[in-house]
């Protein structure tokens, strides 16, 4: 079942057919909640789930840039994963600097990176990240 508590299905099925409101909170930050949304299927969750009823670290931080204004039309820069980087997009959160970290081995441009306004930063914690950034 990999990753999924035994009878987690069936108690949540069972609070959707109560007509109970539920929502999937995850800390992934690889996924997007479309992608949660296809495993929660292959799991035996009601079609019920939608994405609407998962919440990620993503869709925190959007809520939070959006409600507190601190992007000034600038977008953020991200340092994160596909899931991250999916889920800002699809509330309309502008970002540059996805993908992963450049690793010490790799060559980066640090002045130029020094030179660059930075907007806000989101990162998640899942990949490796360089002194520089």
């Amino acid at each position: 079942r990999n990753g999924v508590i035994t009878d987690a299905a069936n108690l949540v099925n069972l609070l959707i057919e109560k007509k109970k409101e539920v929502f999937i909170l995850t800390n992934d930050t690889t996924s997007s909640r479309d992608s949660h949304v296809k495993k929660l299927r292959e799991h035996r969750f009601k079609s019920k789930l939608n994405k609407e009823c998962i919440v990620t670290p993503a869709l925190l931080a959007a809520n939070y840039i959006e409600t507190n204004k601190v992007i000034n039309g600038k977008g953020v820069y991200l340092m994160a994963s596909g899931g991250i980087q999916n889920d800002l997009d699809e509330c309309g959160i502008t970002f540059s600097g996805h993908g992963p970290d450049p690793l010490p081995h790799e060559k980066s441009d640090d002045a130029e990176l020094l030179s660059i306004d930075l907007p806000p930063q989101v990162c998640d914690v899942k990949i490796p990240k360089s002194y520089t950034r």
